[in-house]
């Protein structure tokens, strides 16, 4: 029978590195369109259209590794406390 380990010295790196990458997401600013410097209405209207979907599209994502990154550092605590349970366990504390 195969074994599963987990590191939770990596997985406590990729939590740090997942919240790093959202808060520069965060950071990173919404894009706005100069009134009048695409030249034509209808460009601008599209070009805002655009950099408000990228906005939201960038703000879904930021939203989604501050998730993930809070969810693995719960991972990290329950995998760390079961460690020391079991390790407690099998040593007769």
């Amino acid at each position: 029978m195969g074994s599963f380990q987990v590191s939770t010295d990596d997985l406590a790196a990729l939590t740090g590195r997942l919240s790093s990458l959202a808060g520069e997401l965060g950071q990173a600013g919404h894009i706005q369109v100069d009134p009048g410097a695409a030249g034509h209405p209808a460009v601008e209207s599209s070009l805002q259209s655009f950099f408000s979907d990228w906005s939201d599209g960038l703000q879904q994502v930021q939203n989604n590794l501050s998730q993930l990154s809070r969810r693995l550092g719960v991972a990290v605590e329950n995998y760390d406390s079961v460690e020391g349970s079991a390790t407690a366990a099998f040593s007769g504390r």
